[in-house]
């Protein structure tokens, strides 16, 4: 290649770079290269470098764009090559040696770098450095004030540095500037909880639903500014008209619920897990406890019915639970439990009596297992019943397990009988 026809293709790539279409830049970049890296000097060359590097950021190729970089470094060391390392090294996660590189850049230009100063605000954040944030994103503010983002990141960095009023001054700005960004309303709201401004946390969550911008954070903090005001019906209507699945709202949302004392609830949020993943039975027994707990709480001019009721919802659940656990243990694999070899106990031929024994075993060991639930009683007396049903002959050569399915009706029903006697 002629030193004509290099120049060439290096004034078409730098027009393409200037434009920005990096990716075209790349391909003349690349043909020019090793023509440069023979003919030209160490500072022109590291510009190309540069320049390769800078495209290949834009593209989102951070390993070439790293790598041209430490090549341009390598040939001559201005500032500016530490700038698109540290662009390269945020990139990484490397957030210390993104400050160091950005921070060489920053310090030796004369004129601010709005880019740079953002970035290194946010590597500052990364590593906690909650003061040096704020200070980069303020002085970005001073170069440009138009971004909502900025006056989002800039609340957080104010925010986690004790300094309340301005960062929800922050967060005000950038909610003028975008009034649908839910996060600055979530972190808003976080701040004026901090401060006790429970009127204002209602105002902020209702600013954010008009403009189509609610979710469940502002559920939960309006919740909590409910209920730190004593009106817990509301605090439980915000928390209980989410209705999508969270583990990490709903195990908060049953904190505050438990708090208020309102297990009915607790229990239709174990009732929504419930129904979305009814293989797994740990939600059907945590469940049974939030009713128990509610109908505890029950004043007794309410208590119509309540055994009926509790009986029902509590069998019901029974049910269900050691379904799901006859199915899948609580992590979703299935395996053969107790259930499981019960019913296929039941399904052999009932005249042999070493499978009679066998159900019995597998029978009392599920019973030992879950003592305290009614369910486990229920399911043996209704496989001893089917057994009889099948051969009546059992009634006469084993008598003592009409026995035990009366024991077992027993204990059912005295277990149920505990849950209402509790809560009368």
């Amino acid at each position: 290649m002629s030193e004509e026809d290099a120049n060439g293709l290096f004034k078409i790539a730098k027009s393409l770079f200037e434009k920005g279409d990096y990716g075209n830049a790349l391909y003349y970049f690349h043909i020019v290269e090793p023509w440069a890296e023979k003919n030209v000097d160490d500072k022109s060359l590291a510009v190309l470098y540069f320049m390769s590097g800078f495209s290949l950021l834009n593209e989102k190729k951070i390993d070439e764009a790293f790598y041209y970089a430490n090549k341009a470094l390598s040939r001559c060391d201005e500032p500016v090559f530490h700038m698109l390392r540290g662009y390269a090294e945020y990139a990484f996660g490397d957030s210390a040696a993104s400050v160091r590189d950005l921070s060489i850049y920053i310090d030796s230009s004369v004129k601010q770098n709005a880019d740079a100063l953002f970035l290194r605000g946010l590597a500052y954040q990364n590593l906690g450095d909650w003061s040096k944030s704020a200070a980069d994103f303020e002085k970005v503010v001073e170069l440009d004030n138009s971004s909502s983002a900025l006056f989002y990141y800039l609340g957080v960095s104010l925010a986690n540095a004790n300094e309340d009023a301005k960062s929800i001054e922050s967060f005000k700005k950038a909610l003028e500037l975008d009034p649908s960004f839910g996060t600055a309303y979530v972190e808003e709201a976080k701040i004026l909880l901090k401060n006790n401004l429970f009127k204002e946390v209602h105002e902020l969550v209702e600013s954010a639903r008009s403009h189509g911008a609610d979710n469940e954070n502002l559920h939960l903090y309006n919740a909590i500014a409910y209920a730190k005001s004593g009106f817990n019906e509301e605090a439980s209507v915000e928390l209980l008209t989410v209705r999508g699945l969270s583990a990490d709202f709903d195990s908060k949302a049953i904190d505050l619920l438990n708090k208020m004392g309102n297990y009915a609830g607790v229990a239709v949020i174990f009732m929504k897990w419930a129904n979305a993943y009814p293989h797994i039975p740990g939600f059907y027994k945590l469940e049974m406890e939030a009713v128990a707990k509610a109908a505890i709480s029950v004043p007794e001019e309410d208590e119509t019915d309540l055994y009926d009721r509790l009986q029902d919802k509590l069998e019901e659940l029974s049910d269900r639970y050691l379904y799901a656990l006859d199915s899948e243990t609580e992590m979703g694999w299935g395996f053969e439990d107790l259930g499981t070899a019960l019913k296929k106990i039941e399904s052999l031929d009932t005249s042999d009596p070493s499978k009679i024994e066998d159900a019995l075993e597998a029978c009392d060991s599920l019973i030992e297992k879950y003592a305290s639930m009614p369910g486990p009683y229920k399911l043996e007396a209704e496989v001893i019943s089917k057994l009889l049903d099948k051969n009546p002959k059992l009634l006469d050569e084993k008598p003592e397990l009409l026995e035990k399915m009366l024991r077992d009706e027993s204990s059912k029903d005295a277990l149920l009988d505990t849950y209402s006697n509790t809560a009368s």
